[in-house]
């Protein structure tokens, strides 16, 4: 019988309508898997069976937006099937999607927070009733000698780093009237061990629910110990919700808070930025972008314009994206146009522009991972195997630092180098040269002495007044668009 309405499905995909009807459904090319875990959804099927195998569905893994909000994914997918094998759905998941109804598989033992944000169609919020002491049975039985009394197991992540809870009974202070039955509540404080089973965080951290430390970018962000817990009205329609007053900060693979613990909330925006919240005396939220230090950035996360071009870079940017040079990973979901461009963004654009040339099966497998100790980013570390970066030298690349102008003329160069691509026009002098570095010098001047026949333009010119201004940041339109001028002066069609 299943073999019967398999034959039947496919002949109406065959027919007249199938094309149609096909195109609605994901396909397997459509998935970024690695290592068990579905990073990113980038096809535009709105049914989506996600390969068994999959053990763990990845933060932001369907978010629609993507990168510079220019995924194939449109806004929201309609249908998902789970397989068992998955253990793990992440962070923001997904966010937008626009399904009425989904099935947790049993296999679920950890749903983490708004893995299903802005779902507005979604009937009624998925909960795992599993019994989480169990979840990891036998890695509890495996550390039980590792484990401190009364703690167990809530994740194991792919670099081996495990997560350990022991539960806490708090009194709720209740100041809202609608929880008078709110008394009290189990809160979860969370310790952490690195892949060296070295305690790095001596439950020093709390969360509402038997979580695992999740790291992004090999930073993750966590809440210290709240002194006082309160019952609370909660963003969420479908449970009551207590807040306690600890500080929000992010830590690094060692423990160590690379952003101390002086916030009420950050949620994390990709490239090393984050939004910070406090809330004033009057109890209204302030915010701010921060960078990995926890300095202060001149962005506005909130600023719809900068999530498209400005209006001199939209006929390129969007050639850019027919072309598919405008991808990148999962954690990009939230770059704007006008911010300045990361010095990963950047490789990432460069590696897109390698691929269009050469094919998808073009960039190196990456089996070394240690290349550099602040970044394992998959791309970096095939634009570094294509000789089109070298890092900052002992082992840092600084991934997360804008790109300066230089820097960028410099790996565009050793990109056209890679890719045969020749000067066409003649070179353009520029009256600060004496403030450039000899390789930038090089750079630059085969750089500028490429133009684009189609716009007229050079792949990167002047700031004006003769000045290239080598030290400058560069923005993300401006990166986009100097891709696909290079694109075209290579293709000289």
């Amino acid at each position: 019988m299943k073999k019967l309405l398999a034959l039947l499905l496919a002949l109406f995909l065959l027919g007249p309508y199938g094309g149609a009807f096909a195109a609605s459904f994901a396909n397997q090319d459509d998935f970024l898997i690695r290592n068990g875990v579905l990073e990113e959804y980038r096809g535009s099927g709105l049914h989506v069976v996600i390969p068994d195998g999959v053990i763990e569905i990845g933060d932001f893994a369907f978010y629609p937006s993507g990168w510079m909000e220019m995924r194939a994914t449109p806004l929201g997918i309609e249908s998902v099937e789970i397989p068992n094998s998955v253990k793990r759905i992440g962070n923001n998941a997904f966010t937008y999607s626009s399904f009425e109804d989904i099935v947790i598989p049993k296999s679920v033992v950890s749903i983490e927070k708004d893995a299903f944000f802005n779902c507005y169609q979604l009937r009624d919020l998925p909960s795992v009733q599993v019994d989480v002491k169990n979840a990891y049975a036998s890695e509890n039985k495996k550390y039980a000698r590792l484990l401190p009394e009364g703690s167990y197991i809530t994740g194991i992540d792919r670099e081996g780093y495990i997560t350990v809870v022991r539960e806490k009974t708090v009194q709720l202070e209740d100041y809202h009237p609608g929880h008078q039955d709110l008394e009290s509540m189990t809160i979860y404080q969370l310790g952490l061990y690195d892949s060296n089973l070295k305690m790095i965080l001596d439950f020093s951290v709390e969360a509402l629910w038997p979580k695992s430390i999740t790291f992004f970018d090999n930073m993750a962000v966590v809440q210290t110990k709240g002194m006082t817990w309160r019952a609370t009205d909660s963003f969420s329609r479908y449970m009551k919700s207590p807040s306690g007053n600890g500080k929000y900060g992010v830590i690094d693979r060692t423990g160590a808070f690379v952003i101390p613990p002086r916030f009420d909330q950050i949620n994390y925006l990709g490239y090393g930025r984050f939004e910070a919240l406090t809330r004033n005396a009057a109890g209204n939220w302030q915010w701010r972008v921060i960078g990995v230090r926890g300095q202060t950035l001149p962005y506005d996360c909130y600023d719809t314009n900068s999530l498209r071009p400005s209006v001199w870079a939209r006929p390129e940017a969007a050639r850019a994206v027919e072309l598919g040079l405008v991808v990148g990973p999962q954690s990009s979901m939230s770059v704007n146009y006008t911010w300045n461009i990361t010095r990963q963004q950047f490789c990432e654009l460069a590696l897109n522009l390698y691929i269009a040339m050469r094919g998808p099966d073009a960039p190196p497998v990456v089996d070394d991972r240690d290349t550099f100790s602040d970044t394992n980013s998959i791309e970096i570390l095939r634009a570094y195997q294509l000789g089109i970066i070298k890092g900052r030298g002992n082992g840092i690349f600084d991934p997360f630092a804008d790109i300066t102008r230089q820097e960028a003329a410099i790996m565009l160069s050793r990109l056209a180098a890679l890719l045969n691509i020749s000067p066409n026009a003649d070179v353009l002098n520029f009256a600060d040269i004496s403030t450039i570095m000899a390789e930038g010098k090089a750079a630059i001047s085969v750089i500028s002495a490429m133009r684009d026949e189609k716009t007229g333009s050079r792949v990167m010119n002047g700031m004006g007044e003769g000045q290239f201004a080598p030290n400058d940041p560069y923005t993300t339109e401006q990166a986009i668009v100097t891709m696909l001028r290079l694109y075209n002066v290579a293709k000289k069609d």
